[in-house]
């Protein structure tokens, strides 16, 4: 039962780690899409809307996606760390009914 225990509990840590690290690349990704943004701007002025949009989208997009994704990995280490505490409780159940 130990061992179950902690088979269900080796990949937290990397999910966990992973959850803290895409925030910071959507970040990055949001701050190069605001360079990209300001570069257009100094290269044409507020003439170029499509580049200056086309800037802003990229910034946007890798919010969203650093965030989507450490909300999906929150979701997913929450269940893993349920399933973790309660597979081993059944398991023992299980043994004792024998």
């Amino acid at each position: 039962v130990a061992a179950l225990y902690a088979a269900g509990r080796r990949a937290l840590p990397a999910i966990r780690t992973l959850i803290t690290v895409l925030p910071l690349l959507g970040l990055l990704g949001t701050v190069s899409g605001m360079i990209h943004t300001f570069e257009v701007i100094t290269t044409f002025g507020g003439a170029n809307r499509r580049g200056i949009a086309a800037g802003i989208s990229e910034a946007l997009v890798a919010t969203l996606t650093g965030l989507v994704t450490a909300l999906s990995g929150l979701y997913f280490s929450v269940h893993l760390e349920t399933r973790a505490h309660r597979i081993p409780a059944e398991a023992e159940t299980l043994l004792r009914a024998d």
